[in-house]
């Protein structure tokens, strides 16, 4: 399937809220239409009907749905649309967080062969460590301020939490710090050769994080185009644990 500078990633979110569209691409920001996707006419406007019955017949916060019919069959849709976007997006993945019904989830999955970093995936047997930190086998290097170098599924993690080699894990750290000590919440990198420097040694990290999680995509987010390094195992698909979801209203 051809590649969307849209979707690098070929991850399309299913997040539906009000006063915007639905589908939202790699940086979880900006919204995309079913054109942008490719999507059929049928599709597109299916998906846009959806959209109007939340903003329509949900009250918001605690008064819910207008009518019991309403939620009902929003949640049809809902499911409707998941497999009409599986159907005509082959080689996605689809990652669904349907507020305010409190349903998330993965529906579709990579073409064999394509893995987010570029890089073929692994071959079937690779020994692969399962993180409970992690479960999606996603991890994000970034820096937030005063926060930890590592990302995943339930927030920042240190080096340790994945098991890292220490003096990876030190490197990881002083790239952590070197953030935290040069770069202002308000203002910004003290200078521009400063972010540049440090762009460059996350880029440096990148596969060294990698190569010390096989089975695993590590997303380097520095700028605004994330970079990735790793594979995920041939066939397989992401999926959540067991959890429970609530949303921010409740």
């Amino acid at each position: 399937m051809p590649d969307s500078p849209l979707v690098p990633d070929r991850v399309l979110h299913v997040w539906p809220d009000v006063d915007r569209p639905p589908l939202v691409g790699v940086d979880q920001l900006h919204p995309l239409s079913g054109e942008d996707l490719g999507l059929s006419g049928a599709l597109a406007g299916r998906v846009d009907a959806w959209q109007a019955l939340l903003e329509t017949d949900h009250l918001g916060g605690r008064e819910g749905w207008r009518t019991a019919t309403a939620e009902a069959d929003y949640a049809r849709e809902a499911h409707a649309i998941l497999d009409g976007l599986v159907a005509e997006l082959p080689g996605f993945v689809i990652k669904y967080s349907l507020w305010p019904i409190a349903e998330r989830g993965y529906a579709g999955g990579w073409a064999t062969g394509w893995s987010p970093s570029g890089e073929t995936p692994l071959l079937a047997g690779t020994q692969v460590r399962q993180f409970d930190v992690a479960p999606e086998r996603w991890v994000r290097l970034m820096n937030d301020y005063s926060g930890p170098p590592l990302w995943a599924t339930y927030g920042g993690i240190g080096p340790e939490h994945l098991d890292l080699p220490e003096a990876l894990g030190l490197e990881l750290d002083a790239w952590q710090a070197e953030f935290d000590r040069e770069f202002h919440w308000e203002t910004g990198w003290r200078r521009d050769e400063l972010a540049a420097t440090h762009a460059a040694e996350g880029r440096r990290l990148l596969p060294l994080v990698a190569a010390e999680l096989p089975g695993h995509v590590v997303e380097l987010q520095t700028g605004d185009v994330p970079v990735y390094a790793g594979a995920w195992v041939d066939g397989w698909l992401p999926t959540l644990p067991d959890v429970t979801f609530t949303p921010w209203c409740e």
